[in-house]
């Protein structure tokens, strides 16, 4: 009676350990997933990232004619010529 109450215990016990394990496998292989597809969307956030780098490195390396100094400076930093009058559109159109 001893033994088969044992063995009894034995295998329930055995089997919510299994149960239990498998339960955490499967939870933990659903975070690895996540996490793996985190990871891509990281990696093509660096591949863009990289990307608009090189082409800004590559737009500061060109030079700028007067013209377009002026033109930024116009547009940008509100700079305007001696002498010269600037209009302001306060219509909103």
């Amino acid at each position: 009676m001893r033994k088969i109450t044992f063995r009894l215990l034995f295998r329930i016990v055995l089997i919510l350990f299994i149960v239990y394990a498998a339960y955490n496998l499967i939870t933990l292989q659903e975070k690895l997933n996540e996490k793996q597809a985190e990871y891509q969307t990281l990696q093509e956030q660096i591949t863009e990232q990289k990307l608009e780098n090189q082409r800004l490195e590559e737009n500061s390396r060109e030079e700028l004619d007067d013209e377009e100094i002026a033109s930024i400076a116009r547009e940008k930093l509100g700079y305007s010529l001696p002498g010269e009058r600037v209009f302001i559109d306060i219509t909103g159109k």
